[in-house]
């Protein structure tokens, strides 16, 4: 088992249904700490500490349960003894991109947070993917002579980044209509 971070956002989301939701990353420290996407599209670290809480504050102290033995006893004697500290909200003048998912129905959702000098600069919409929309940029990460492109389509919901090396019988250009068919984009007639 790997650890992870929550991510909450703040910023406006493409799904409205995950809008106040809390999402796992693997791409930032995975101290299982708390982190928000602000609305004006900041990455904040919500800094906390942990504090023991008194015994008698417990929710078990004084019931039955709290003199049970074995096992049993450490439980309930446990059961909210610590408590969570605000510290801090720190900004974190993150760079580059962070993936962030959880599923809700049996249905995945995935962004991916691309960020420039800690302001967040793109959301993409890894999942769930439109099935149409408008290409509004074509950019290579991948040299001159390489074929590989990242598309972005901005469809009614959402900007979705696909890495494409290959289309089906044309070359894609900002502006075309598209549909998105199995991770391959298609140019809608």
């Amino acid at each position: 088992m790997s650890m992870f971070d929550y991510i909450t956002c703040e910023y406006p989301l493409p799904h409205k249904e995950v809008q106040d939701a809390t999402f796992q990353t693997k791409g930032l420290i995975c101290h299982t700490d708390n982190y928000t996407i602000t609305k004006e599209g900041r990455l904040i670290w919500n800094r906390v500490r942990r504090e023991k809480v008194p015994e008698k504050e417990r929710p078990y102290y004084g019931k039955p349960e709290w003199d049970k033995k074995g096992f049993a006893q450490w439980l309930y004697r446990d059961i909210g003894s610590m408590k969570v500290v605000s510290v801090a909200r720190v900004d974190t003048y993150e760079h580059g991109p962070i993936r962030f998912y959880m599923d809700m129905k049996a249905v995945w959702y995935e962004y991916e947070a691309i960020f420039e000098d800690g302001q967040l600069v793109k959301l993409l919409t890894i999942s769930p993917k439109p099935t149409t929309g408008k290409i509004v940029e074509i950019t290579s990460n991948y040299g001159a002579d390489s074929d590989d492109v990242i598309v972005y389509i901005e469809s009614d919901k959402s900007l979705t980044g696909l890495h494409i090396s290959k289309c089906r019988d044309f070359v894609p250009n900002v502006g075309d209509e598209v549909n998105i068919v199995d991770d391959e984009i298609v140019l809608n007639n």
